[in-house]
Formats: structure tokens, sequence, C-alpha cells
């Protein structure tokens, strides 16, 4: 449990920040395609997408969380509005394989090498 920790610790910034990049990337896309489908999800995406932060503010890690965390809602959200083969439940898709990947690389090793954990 400390090895995670630490990981988190060392990692977690860095993959959040990551995350959030792909996120901003991804639901612009998502919400164009969601278009009349489910249009008050759209408007959420875009609002929360549109560039809100305050210049002045530096992004302390549990704001950069916060977001992250609306932001993997809505991607929860316009799965459920996608169908399969849906370009945009792709692209969800693939963004959760990647983030999956993602966490993979923290847990990792924090894990390997020491042993069975039971």
């Amino acid at each position: 449990m400390l090895r995670y920790a630490e990981a988190m610790i060392a990692h977690q910034g860095q993959a959040l920040l990551d995350e959030e990049v792909k996120l901003h990337e991804l639901l612009p896309h998502v919400a164009d395609w969601l278009g009349d489908r489910d249009a008050a999800l759209a408007g959420a995406i875009r609002a929360d997408c549109a560039p809100a932060h305050d210049p002045d503010v530096y992004p302390a890690l549990t704001m950069i969380e916060d977001r992250v965390a609306l932001r993997r809602q809505h991607v929860c959200e316009a799965l459920h509005a996608a169908a399969d083969g849906d370009a945009a439940h792709e692209a969800l898709g693939g963004y959760i394989r990647w983030q999956i990947a993602r966490e993979g690389e923290i847990v990792a090793p924090s894990r390997l090498g020491h042993g069975p954990r039971w």
C-alpha cells in the first residue's frame, strides 16, 4: 500500500494533467456528435470545455481533479447516449482504453516484483 501511495504522489499530478488535455480534446467532438440527440448534455460539455480558467489562479491538484472528474462523468453520460459502432462510442472507448493503460503505468510498479498480495 505504501508503494502505491508513493507512486501516486510521484505520478498523479502529471497523469491528471495528461488526462485533462485528452478529455479537453475529445469532448468537444463528442458534444458536436451529440447535437440534438442530447442537447442538454452537449451544452453541459461545451460549457465545461469553454476556457474559464482564471490565469491568475495557479491550478492546484484538487482543481484539476475536480475538472477531470466532471469530464469523466460526461464520458459516462455520452456513452449511454451513443450506440455501439457510432464514431463517438469508438472515440470514447479509445479514451477509456488509454485511461486504463495510463492508470496501469502508475499501479503496476507499486506491486510488481514484491511477491503475492493476499
